[in-house]
């Protein structure tokens, strides 16, 4: 699904320790991505991420790039919601 992701291995800031597994959505997932997604949601509003691309809007389709604040990695979510397919949330290589 995503070219540019990497196993999520790098050292973590505290900030990042709740992101760091990489998370893979099935059409089933619905109530685990609703729960990231506020999670993410909250991350960003306190300033611990900052959305570089993208948005978390809620919509049918969300392809986000995020960073964190306290040590700069990069994460991306792609959900596809619309047809249920599921996506993926990946550390994104720097």
């Amino acid at each position: 699904m995503i070219a540019d992701t990497e196993p999520m291995t790098n050292s973590q800031c505290s900030n990042c320790t709740p992101f760091m597994s990489p998370i893979t959505f099935s059409p089933k997932d619905a109530e685990k991505c609703k729960a990231f997604h506020e999670q993410l949601c909250l991350a960003v509003a306190q300033g611990h991420m900052d959305i570089e691309y993208g948005d978390l809007q809620w919509s049918d389709y969300l392809d986000c790039g995020l960073r964190c604040n306290g040590c700069g990695q990069r994460f991306r979510l792609e959900l596809e919601v619309y047809h249920g397919i599921g996506g993926a949330w990946h550390l994104v290589r720097s």
